[in-house]
Formats: C-alpha cells, structure tokens, sequence
C-alpha cells in the first residue's frame, strides 16, 4: 500500500478518538475504521481485470483474476490526448480501465482511438 493511503486511513482511525463519545465507543469506531480501511486499501490494489479483448465484431470480452473469461459491454469511453478510459460492465460487475501511453503499444492504443467513435 501507499504510504499515502496509509496516512489517511491512520487519519481516519484517531479521528473518533478526539470526539465526546464513551471511551469504548470511540476505541470501537476506531476499531472498525481501521479495519474496513485497510480492507479497502488492499482490496483496491489488486485490479479486477487481468486481460481485456475486443475482437474486430465490436464483442468485449474480459478476464478476471480468476481466470474466468465474461462477455462485457462497454458502457463509456473518454479519449484524453494518447490516453484512453473505458467503463465496462460484466456478469453483474463493473470495472475501468485506463490505458495510458506508457503501458499500452502506441499502435494498440492508435487503433483504439480510431476504432472506438465507430463503435457509438
């Protein structure tokens, strides 16, 4: 984890301790913050997705951690410069993803762009 976000989940931890309430409650919001934001903070460092396909009939498909492979329909698109952003949703699920010029091939990322207007 970031020492960022570790800062701001120990910020958050000691906040209850300085409020009025009873000293077991604040210890056990302090508990509970503590826990659900290291939770969060990891879980949000694992990516959902592992690898994404678009095959040339417009059909999404994505690969999870897990292995298993869903269909996916993108729900929103955003080209910013080089860079592109993409909203999917899957089997119930939704993830983005953001394919920057330095971890994407140019041309991959070229075809994209290209691609993506037609696919609206």
């Amino acid at each position: 984890m970031s020492r960022f976000v570790l800062l701001i989940v120990a910020l958050a931890t000691i906040a209850p301790l300085f409020t009025s309430l009873p000293w077991i409650a604040r210890l056990a919001l302090a508990g509970l913050i503590a826990a659900v934001g290291l939770v969060r903070a990891a879980h949000g460092r694992s990516p959902v997705l592992n690898q994404l396909d678009w095959a040339f009939d417009g059909l999404w498909t994505v690969r999870e951690r897990s292995g298993r492979t869903y269909p996916a329909e993108l729900v929103a698109s955003r080209v910013v410069g080089t860079s592109v952003f993409l909203h999917f949703r899957w089997n119930g699920r939704a993830g983005h993803v953001a394919l920057l010029p330095d971890n994407t091939d140019a041309d991959h990322l070229r075809v994209l762009r290209a691609r993506l207007p037609a696919a609206r």
